[in-house]
């Protein structure tokens, strides 16, 4: 009953692949402020990717719109303000997105605890977050 299925499984973690490289072409010094660009491009991309998943979640229930659609848009709102406004070649940049993938967990835990989310959904969120952002981090230290 606790298991992911499959096809979520697979394409999270296959989602996890521009991370990854990421890091691993930040490890061997290739590229590592193109890559630290990469990885924070990316970033934003899923970040905003995952809080529109909650948004599609609430929109299918009759609860406090405004509080679920507000956290569902926050995601986007903090992944814009990184893009635009902390320098790319600066690794606290990845630090400050991986405490989003972080903050985003929490709403996560939230839409499972009120019953939008799958049974499954933080079984694969904690798996997937925790390596997003460990890749951002370890990109962060390089």
């Amino acid at each position: 009953m606790d298991q992911i299925p499959k096809p979520a499984l697979s394409l999270g973690l296959a989602g996890l692949l521009p991370f990854l490289a990421s890091f691993l072409a930040s490890l061997i010094g290739l590229w590592p402020v193109f890559m630290t660009s990469t990885a924070l491009i990316y970033g934003v991309v899923i970040l905003s990717f995952m809080g529109g998943a909650i948004w599609g979640f609430a929109a299918t229930q009759d609860l406090d719109l405004w509080r679920w659609l507000g956290l569902s848009v926050a995601p986007a709102l903090y992944g814009f303000a990184i893009a635009m406004f902390w320098p790319f070649s600066d690794g606290s940049a990845c630090v400050a997105l991986a405490l989003g993938f972080a903050a985003l967990l929490y709403v996560d835990r939230e839409a499972q605890a009120a019953g939008l989310a799958p049974f499954w959904w933080m079984r694969l969120r904690i798996l997937l977050t925790t390596l997003v952002v460990l890749c951002l981090l370890g990109i962060a230290a390089l």
